[in-house]
């Protein structure tokens, strides 16, 4: 399956390079037959009466009717084939992953779906059959990459985030000349300092930006295998505009994957939603292509949709964000379709915008019958303009 990013509403792609996303089809086998009746319809029989004749004379002896075939048995089902599971591998090349051909806007290319491959690698520790009562998720937008180091430190030893399982980080820098240190694999590097696996797809390719050079993405960090791995590049709120003003090539994204816990496969979606978008129409699109994703039939049942929403359009001063109908449409249709706000309860802020205007822009959505323990924001954690938002929860 190409790398490249299929034109479309909801338009996801898969890794080439480092995995394949295998979907099995369930097939459920049928009696079939013509008439409308799968049984044999038997032959038709003559009785002949035994005995003798009026005259006497022995009548011969009957000549026994055939008898009818029998049925064929009926095929019992084919077993519902077992979901697969593509493991994400080994892929981190020292350069940038992705392929973007010389003058590809002047050619008439498209600068939004690039064709890109998913960075990953495995650095966990953990048995994947070793499951504890209580898995914690962390999400996080850990802002380019500007205090890598001070983001590494609070996620090694700060008493909140420390025992994360899973974390879904937004703004992650990769071979970047802006982030702190410079031009680190900021995804590689605390996967190998938390002892996780991790898949990295890029949102932003600012290859044409003297002194901004680099990628910035979206990873999933987990201590469980990782596969099935998609990337999401979301319907734009102004097509080619980024490149237009910005030479900035890519789009918002979501990266998923699905994580192998304790042999039954967790579907993790993290998300990183237009700003640009004062009515929050345009977030709204761009959830229900996660939406979609987790719809299809091969996903698991159990799933978590989390990241940086951008949903700023409700004003915490005024109202209570968390809710309908103040909550922002992407925010009110999660929870329409069936999905449990993990941090329910928390009202409080995931961002000082300005360094002084609070509000909520970070989520955790979850379905499937995770038993939870509603979480919030890290309000002491340093190394960002976010604060990380977490939730604790069982397997089934």
């Amino acid at each position: 399956m190409s790398d490249a990013i299929q034109p479309g509403l909801a338009r996801p792609f898969t890794a080439g390079i480092a995995l394949v996303v295998c979907t099995s089809v369930l097939t459920i086998p049928l009696a079939c037959s013509s008439g409308g009746s799968s049984r044999s319809a038997p032959g038709p029989s003559a009785t002949t009466a035994g005995g003798t004749t009026g005259s006497g004379t022995a009548s011969p002896a009957p000549v026994p009717a055939p008898t009818p075939p029998s049925p064929a048995p009926t095929p019992s089902p084919a077993p519902a084939p077992t979901p697969s599971f593509v493991p994400a591998g080994t892929h981190d090349p020292a350069g940038l992953l992705s392929t973007i051909p010389d003058a590809l806007v002047a050619n008439g290319g498209d600068p939004i779906h690039i064709q890109t491959a998913i960075a990953s690698d495995s650095f966990t520790d953990r048995d994947p059959a070793d499951v504890p009562t209580t898995l914690r998720l962390v999400t996080w937008n850990v802002h380019k990459g500007f205090e890598a180091d001070t983001i590494a430190d609070e996620l090694a030893s700060h008493p909140e985030l420390r025992d994360a399982d899973f974390l879904l980080l937004t703004e992650v820098a990769r071979l970047d000349e802006q982030s702190d240190p410079p031009m680190i694999d900021q995804t590689r590097r605390l996967a190998e300092r938390l002892r996780m696996d991790y898949v990295f797809g890029v949102q932003w390719d600012r290859r044409e930006r003297e002194g901004q050079r680099g990628e910035m993405g979206t990873a999933i960090l987990s201590k469980y295998p990782l596969g099935n791995v998609t990337h999401i590049r979301h319907t734009p709120v102004h097509p080619g505009s980024r490149y237009q003003f910005e030479k900035i090539y890519g789009g918002r994204n979501t990266l998923a994957a699905d994580a192998l816990v304790g042999g039954r496969r967790v579907r993790l979606y993290a998300s990183h939603f237009a700003t640009r978008d004062p009515e929050g129409l345009h977030r709204a699109v761009q959830a229900r292509e996660v939406r979609a994703d987790a719809a299809l039939p091969d996903r698991p049942a159990l799933q978590i949709a989390a990241g940086d929403f951008n949903s700023w359009n409700c004003l915490l001063f005024v109202s209570d964000c968390t809710q309908p109908p103040a909550a922002e449409t992407c925010v009110r249709e999660f929870l329409s379709e069936g999905w449990t706000d993990g941090t329910r309860g928390f009202t409080g802020h995931t961002q000082i915008g300005l360094r002084f205007f609070r509000q909520r822009l970070d989520w955790i959505f979850h379905r499937g019958g995770l038993a939870d323990v509603p979480g919030q924001a890290v309000l002491d954690a340093q190394g960002s303009d976010h604060f990380p938002l977490y939730f604790d929860f069982s397997m089934p």
